[in-house]
């Protein structure tokens, strides 16, 4: 066989380009570049922001009080009197404020109180009662209520039932001759309480409403549900839970047996990662301390609130936060749940949840807003797709659920429909 001349292999080479060619070719690139981003643009697609660690009890950033302010400017004025128009605009009367609270009543069929055997009367909410084929029991975040999950409950009640109460030491739940929830004492005694070295001392110091210890508020959830539902032929039932919420829907998923909820068939959990949880811990106690202790009016509470962040939908918060505050003898609206109380048991909720999370015999989805809190055990489970997730994004904030309720109501329906639980059950 011949062997090609020299001259033939240098001919088959590929001669690179003319310097012309090759600025022209680049500017074409850069061209194309721009069209695609400008296309991109367009879409409007949502932006999955971080937050910050600081809200894994949903409680915001203190902001400064006046005096530390810097003086209102011209342009600060017209830009508050601005958005005060914009508020009044946005009801159908103009005389009544967007922050004025609503009525349970609006979204929730009935209100009920249940009295366990621990002592507690729990205040619970159902809607969308005339079904029984399924029913989502929503668990809401440490400080938080159950009427959190009101525009949730909007849409699922179209097609199945849903059930939410307020855990002790929350909302309108009560022990017998517990008065610390409305006592103006309770913050002097705090600071007391912690003074203590032994960890077990200040927990017996503690009213029954603050013994919030993991196995107490799994016990409350099981008998509240069995309370409601029974035990002889329970619907099936998917845990909802936020935050504090979702370590607890964990952890009831993992009790075996009858001291469990033998009819549980799935878990949600809504933003709550156990390594950013725990991270948070620490900076707790240095934001309860800033944020205001009260507010002149149930109104100021829910604007304060949403201005802070601590929840971005208003709709949702003039119906969740007012249980989040109770009026006291001087007229002012204080915080119900004293939070720095429940102090000795913030780890005791977090430390293992993800290997739990994943060891749970149900079905499982996890909701986040963005992807950056995973943590490792958690980014391989969902590569091995031992659960599902589910990335919010839209710009929400730690309270996923009042945020963007239309959208996680639209996964929760879809995790009921792809597992199939009516049917399975």
């Amino acid at each position: 066989m011949a062997l090609p001349k020299e001259s033939d292999t240098q001919s088959s080479q590929i001669k690179p380009a003319s310097k012309d060619k090759q600025i022209l070719r680049q500017e074409q690139v850069k061209k194309m570049q721009k069209e695609n981003q400008a296309n991109l643009e367009d879409t409007h697609l949502p932006q999955a922001l971080p937050i910050d660690d600081k809200y894994i009890f949903g409680l915001a950033k203190p902001q400064q009080n006046d005096a530390n302010q810097p003086p209102q400017t011209d342009k600060d004025a017209q830009a508050d009197a601005e958005e005060d128009e914009e508020d009044e605009e946005d009801n159908l009367q103009s005389h009544v404020s967007r922050f004025s609270p609503h009525e349970y009543s609006e979204v929730w069929d009935k209100k009920e109180f249940l009295k366990t055997s621990s002592g507690g009367t729990f205040c619970c909410y159902s809607a969308g009662i005339e079904h029984n084929n399924l029913v989502f029991v929503c668990l809401h975040g440490c400080g938080h209520a159950a009427l959190s999950y009101s525009m949730v409950a909007e849409t699922l009640k179209e097609k199945y039932q849903v059930f939410a109460f307020d855990y002790r030491g929350h909302g309108e739940t009560a022990f017998d001759g517990d008065t610390d929830s409305k006592s103006n004492d309770t913050d002097s005694s705090l600071g007391s309480m912690h003074m203590m070295l032994d960890k077990k001392k200040a927990i017996k110091a503690l009213s029954e409403e603050y013994k919030m210890s993991k196995d107490n508020l799994v016990n409350d959830i099981v008998e509240i549900v069995k309370l409601k539902y029974g035990t002889e032929d329970p619907p099936p039932i998917v845990l909802v839970g936020h935050s504090l919420g979702g370590a607890l829907a964990v952890h009831v998923a993992n009790v075996k047996g009858a001291n469990g909820i033998a009819s549980l068939v799935g878990i949600v959990v809504i933003d709550l990662v156990e390594g950013t949880a725990l991270n948070s811990l620490i900076h707790m106690r240095s934001i309860i301390n800033a944020r205001p202790k009260s507010f002149d009016s149930a109104e100021s509470a829910v604007k304060w609130c949403v201005r802070s962040g601590m929840i971005r939908n208003y709709k949702s918060a003039r119906m969740s936060v007012p249980p989040m505050f109770v009026k006291q003898d001087n007229g002012q609206f204080a915080w119900r749940t004293k939070v720095l109380l429940t102090e000795p048991f913030w780890r005791d909720w977090f430390v293992g949840l993800s290997d739990l999370f994943l060891k749970s015999p149900v079905s499982k989805m996890l909701m986040l807003a963005d992807t950056d809190r995973l943590d490792k055990a958690l980014t391989i489970g969902q590569m091995q797709g031992k659960y599902e997730m589910c990335i919010v994004g839209c710009g929400v904030g730690h309270t996923l659920h009042e945020d963007a309720p239309k959208k996680v109501a639209d996964k929760l329906l879809h995790f009921a429909e792809r597992n199939q639980f009516i049917k399975m059950w």
